[in-house]
């Protein structure tokens, strides 16, 4: 059984697995800053027409960690569950928060998300802005 499979059993629902990972952060990281960004959900229509008003905005990952690190702004993180999928809207908002300086990582498990935390705040040499890999470089490589 894969860590994916096991966690797909374990969790039930990206806001279980979502949940969990905020959990391990606060644990782990107390000092830094995580945050939610709720963009989804079910809401009635006059409610979903005021939060557009507000400045919602579709595709945003549902996870911001705002701290310089690597060369980058601000770490972003877009939590899957199961087979989903980034949405073409998802793709397109990926792009333009990396071209502007931030990390995108999408997770589809626990240590998914924990290896892209580690990753973005451990230190190396290498920390400068021209060795960052673009996930819009990943998904171009796809297809």
């Amino acid at each position: 059984m894969t860590i994916e499979e096991y966690e797909n059993i374990k969790y039930k629902s990206e806001s279980k697995l979502q949940i969990e990972c905020v959990r391990w952060f606060g644990l782990n990281y107390p000092e830094k800053i995580i945050f939610a960004i709720p963009n989804g959900g079910s809401r009635n229509i006059i409610e979903a027409a005021k939060m557009k008003r507000e400045g919602i905005l579709k595709g945003i990952p549902d996870l911001c960690i705002p701290e310089a690190s690597k060369g980058f702004n601000s770490l972003y993180i877009e939590m899957k569950f199961g087979k989903n999928k980034p949405s073409k809207e998802q793709l397109e908002i990926i792009k333009k928060l990396e071209y502007s300086g931030n990390c995108v990582k999408v997770c589809y498990t626990k240590k998914d998300f924990t290896d892209a935390v580690h990753f973005y705040f451990k230190k190396k040499e290498e920390n400068k802005p021209e060795n960052r890999v673009l996930i819009n470089d990943y998904f171009d490589d796809l297809g």
